[in-house]
């Protein structure tokens, strides 16, 4: 069976990547006829994107640790070295390290994660929690503890980098529980991953959150709570709690924060009112004419100040919050 296109291609990437010397020795172990294919995939090659060459030349590096014959990562190696030089291949196999772990947390469940980090700093878990999906994280926030979440959330906030030893420490601790219960570790999550897990949890687990961190860093909870509560996001919220926001801002208010948004928002906003409230509003943006950047800035802010109070009170819900809105 002939190899396909794409493993042709994959092969011209790794032998142009090794330079000619190199590239000879191996054509030495290979038959003429695939030696031949290579050459016309070769000449088909012209530009390689980083990305696609780091990606092959993993693989490749993978392949070559999985085969049984002695000294095959040992000649992965050097054939990585050789080809990239020891600044670029030592980039390489730190990113290797850092995605495989990575990988293994979008499996876990959250709670296999808890169990297994329940005695570790916050840190530790601030750095699993930006890794996990948003839906995960979340879970395994509600499993924490107000005082406790509130901490992790604060750290997984404001962390900068984390050296590569930490990571592959905690990843090895959660494959250790992993294979004893039948996922782990790169960067770390800023204030957009924060936003998305604070989106998901239950409101008293919010609310809880929030109570810890404007007592541990009051000015981070406010600018999480910004994040949270922004207008582009209210917008994208349900009819129904579109509706009822509405229903709670003056029209003046409405039509001034409405004042030079792109079209798709005003029509988000203006469908969820009546046809005369909608009127309303029309003709209130009309007549404003030309208004000051922070007035509509000022409106937009009062929009968002009341869609928190509306989410505080129960009223409406920010997508985490359904199991508290309904009993039987």
């Amino acid at each position: 069976m002939p190899p396909s296109p794409e493993s042709l291609r994959q092969a011209a990437v790794v032998m142009t990547s090794l330079g000619t010397d190199l590239a000879i020795e191996v054509c030495n172990f290979l038959d003429d006829r695939t030696v031949r294919l290579v050459a016309e995939a070769i000449a088909r090659t012209s530009e390689v994107p980083t990305e696609e060459r780091d990606r092959v030349l993993t693989q490749f590096a993978d392949l070559c640790r999985r085969d049984p014959t002695p000294g095959g990562e040992e000649y992965a190696k050097q054939l990585l070295h050789g080809a990239l030089g020891q600044s670029r291949y030592a980039e390489l196999v730190a990113s290797q390290e850092e995605d495989e772990p990575l990988e293994l947390l979008k499996e876990m469940d959250a709670r296999v994660v808890l169990e297994a980090l329940e005695e570790e700093p916050a840190q530790a878990l601030a750095l699993v929690a930006a890794r996990m999906p948003a839906a995960k994280a979340a879970e395994l926030l509600e499993g924490l503890g107000a005082e406790r979440a509130g901490e992790v959330v604060l750290r997984m906030a404001t962390t900068g980098a984390v050296a590569p030893g930490v990571l592959a420490a905690i990843g090895r601790l959660l494959e250790e529980h992993a294979d004893a219960t039948d996922g782990m570790a790169g960067g770390v999550g800023r204030e957009e991953t924060v936003v998305g897990v604070l989106e998901q949890v239950s409101r008293a687990t919010r609310e809880a959150v929030f109570s810890a961190l404007d007592e541990q860093d009051p000015t981070m909870g406010n600018t999480i709570r910004e994040s949270l509560f922004s207008f582009e996001k209210v917008v994208h919220l349900d009819d129904r709690a579109l509706e009822t926001i509405l229903r709670n801002v003056e029209a003046k208010e409405i039509a001034m924060a409405l004042k030079g948004v792109p079209s798709k928002v005003r029509e988000r906003l203006l469908s969820c009112l009546s046809e005369r409230g909608r009127s309303v509003i029309e003709q209130e943006i009309e007549f404003l004419g030309r208004v000051r950047v922070r007035d509509v800035e000022d409106a937009q802010r009062k929009f968002v100040q009341v869609t928190q109070t509306l989410v505080n009170s129960g009223e409406i819900s920010l997508g985490g919050d359904e199991e508290e809105e309904y009993v039987e």
